[in-house]
């Protein structure tokens, strides 16, 4: 505490433009800030050392507790009595029959006992770790705070990267640099990206009442809950501006010491070893505290640029400016600039460097961290966000905030055709997140849907055992299978969407969107037929998602398709045989996979069934009226439905009776093209 302390009050004599700072200073003290810069750096290292001293003493010592706080009792798993280790004796050859059975279920006996006994050893191992973690945790936490104004030591000048005097992106190209971060770095980061997290960082207040107030109830019309609400009001506006006060005096603070252009060159520094012509030099040592560092500089720029304060007013977008002066391009004088608002251009193209140097940082040289890559890949998308934010309606805006959108699909593109190691758990929150980002930035949505489905998807089944990994995207495996399937064909229906934000009345662009409506049905039949001729894939996860997002693309298909086939019948009527006829097989599987949710009584299938089967009906029932409107109900005909599994095959009579006996038996309507007959062994019948 007392270290802690001491670097909290001189922290201010090393900044020479503070108020304090020239108080302490001046020449009776008989030093100057670059020495107090000196020996805080030495303190803030000597910190350290006595944190890790104290963190590795309290949690060996049980019996301790900070000043202020309870003895934390140990668990009850680290007090039981363990029996010495057991030797399990050999067989004796010339033993009798009856002394070997014995023998062997005493042997029997010992062998369980010694698996229990390691069993409760590892047990109580996990057990003392979690308690030891708990006491250094509690031990640290009782220590003083370290103030926020620390973090100006980030831009000191022994701190620096670079040699004192030189600044800037320019010179980091000549200036030869071995090594970046460390401990007083990583303290340092921590404490800088808590205290961004404090100010900028809104917390959700309500407003309530003591239940002391005054209360007439003699006179129920008296309007005293408006003047509580008003103070309340009031008292909330006073806070938010001293607060937004408290938030740009330390921001200030910050830029006057050059925090962020000290930011600037660890980004670069990172880059250049990881990614330069140096980096094949770097071994596992020097690779981690690159890694490490460069996950505590994103997140303090994910907590700038995700903060609403910086982008809500005129002062916060003025400061927004001054950061990214220094944090973009490493201009430590920024803050002198004159007041001038900044526009929306010059605010995104000094983002631009932000989002170049992190991008670098994760896709410049192979990393086996996904963690670390979606770390970078966040805050490029906080960019963005940012971007949008503060863009106003100018081409020039929207080109940035475009351009953003395009680097972050390509980043994530590069990153889903990585090899990564064996160990590393794909799922929705990294491959899944990775898939969303590429589609939803992608300059050319339907090609990339072309590439997901054709080339990735489908090609699944042609490796060993349906297992994966694919050659062009080895993120595609039997473990991430649910995340890529799941957001392409969500997207699917998103496209379909997109397809109508036009003028479907206009005929010169009536058969464009044919041609992609054709193409979306085409890639969900193709996905549809993946979990239906392989069975490994048709996961009960998969079929819940079919249901789910293939009613929505039916529900969108009748709002929106079936009116503009109306418009457009007359000209291109066998082109909306064709699209109707695919659309029934679609049809037919959702079909089997209700049927195969209510035999195998599976509660989230069966949950989901309902509005698949209203989906289902309106689909047809809407059909029904453009052909009776177009006087073409000779195009459609009915048939029994039969029963059949999700793979198309035909159910047994006792299965098909007893799925009969579940559910109501129906018909469907088939809709076939003029010029030629459709075999009946085309058609796979539908059930309720």
């Amino acid at each position: 505490c007392w270290v802690r302390e001491l670097v909290n009050n001189f922290i201010f004599a090393a900044d020479p433009s503070s108020p304090e700072g020239s108080a302490i200073t001046s020449s009776s003290q008989g030093f100057d800030c670059k020495d107090v810069q000196q020996k805080v750096i030495e303190r803030l290292k000597a910190l350290i050392d006595l944190e890790e001293e104290l963190r590795f003493t309290s949690s060996k010592c049980f019996v301790f507790s900070p000043p202020g706080l309870d003895l934390l009792p140990a668990p009850k798993e680290l007090y039981e009595v363990h029996s010495p280790n057991v030797d399990i004796p050999e067989y004796d050859p010339h033993a009798s029959k009856a002394q070997k059975k014995a023998a062997a279920a005493e042997k029997k006996k010992l062998v369980k006992r010694a698996k229990e006994k390691e069993k409760s050893k590892s047990k109580m191992l996990k057990a003392k770790k979690k308690h030891e973690e708990l006491l250094s945790t509690r031990a640290l936490g009782a220590l003083r705070p370290l103030s926020p104004q620390v973090c100006c030591a980030i831009g000191f000048d022994g701190l620096s990267v670079i040699p004192a005097g030189a600044e800037g992106s320019q010179c980091l190209s000549q200036v030869q640099v071995t090594k970046c971060g460390g401990p007083v770095i990583a303290l340092l980061l921590n404490l800088l990206d808590k205290s961004l997290s404090d100010i900028l960082v809104e917390k959700k207040s309500c407003a309530f009442s003591s239940g002391n107030e005054e209360r007439n109830d003699n006179n129920p019309y008296q309007a005293a809950s408006h003047s509580t609400k008003t103070n309340a009001a009031s008292a909330a506006f006073i806070s938010s501006e001293d607060s937004s006060k408290k938030c740009f005096d330390l921001l200030q603070s910050y830029l006057n010491a050059g925090v962020f252009a000290s930011l600037h060159e660890h980004l670069a520094i990172v880059a250049e070893l990881r990614c330069g012509q140096n980096s094949s030099d770097n071994d596992d040592e020097i690779e981690q505290q690159l890694v490490a560092t460069a996950r505590s500089l994103f997140s303090c720029t994910r907590t700038l640029f995700e903060s609403e304060i910086l982008t809500r007013s005129p002062s916060g977008k003025f400061y927004l400016s001054l950061i990214l002066k220094q944090l973009g391009r490493g201009d430590r004088r920024s803050h002198h600039d004159s007041v001038r608002r900044p526009s929306s251009a010059q605010i995104n193209s000094l983002l631009v460097y932000v989002a170049d140097n992190v991008s670098e940082i994760i896709t410049g040289a192979y990393t086996g961290d996904l963690e670390f890559a979606m770390d970078g890949v966040l805050t490029i998308q906080s960019i963005y966000e940012c971007s949008k934010r503060i863009s106003d309606d100018s081409s020039d805006a929207k080109a940035a905030s475009t351009s953003f959108g395009k680097k972050l699909s390509g980043v994530s593109d590069k990153l889903l055709k990585e090899h990564w190691p064996e160990e590393t758990k794909m799922n929705k929150s990294n491959v899944g997140k990775l898939l969303t980002l590429f589609l939803e930035h992608s300059p050319d949505r339907m090609s990339s849907l072309t590439r997901l489905v054709n080339d990735v998807l489908l090609e699944l089944p042609h490796t060993e055992k349906c297992k994966g990994p694919v050659t062009n995207y080895p993120t595609c495996s039997s473990s991430s299978f649910g995340s890529y399937y799941t957001v392409v064909i969500s997207y699917l229906w998103k496209e379909l969407v997109k397809i109508f934000d036009c003028n479907t009345k206009n005929p010169a662009v009536a058969t464009k969107m044919f041609e992609k409506m054709a193409e979306l049905i085409n890639f969900l039949q193709s996905l549809f037929d993946l979990t239906k001729e392989n069975e490994c894939l048709a996961k009960k996860a998969i079929l819940l998602q079919q249901l789910k997002l293939g009613s929505k693309f039916i529900e969108t298909f009748v709002a929106k398709a079936i009116p503009f086939f109306q418009v457009h019948f007359e000209q291109h009527k066998d082109t909306i045989f064709e699209l109707l006829g695919r659309m029934q097989k679609n049809c037919r599987q959702m079909y089997a996979i209700i049927a195969h949710g209510k035999r195998e009584k599976d509660a989230n299938l069966a949950k989901e069934g309902p509005r698949a089967k209203k989906s289902l009906e309106l689909f047809i029932h809407k059909v029904k009226s453009l052909l009776k409107k177009n006087r073409c109900m000779t195009a459609m005909w009915t048939k029994t439905l039969a029963a059949r599994d999700i793979d198309g095959s035909a159910l047994s009579d006792e299965e098909g009776t007893t799925q009969s006996d579940d559910s109501d038996a129906g018909s469907e309507e088939e809709v076939k093209e003029e010029e030629e007959e459709e075999d009946d062994s085309d058609s796979v019948d539908e059930e309720d």
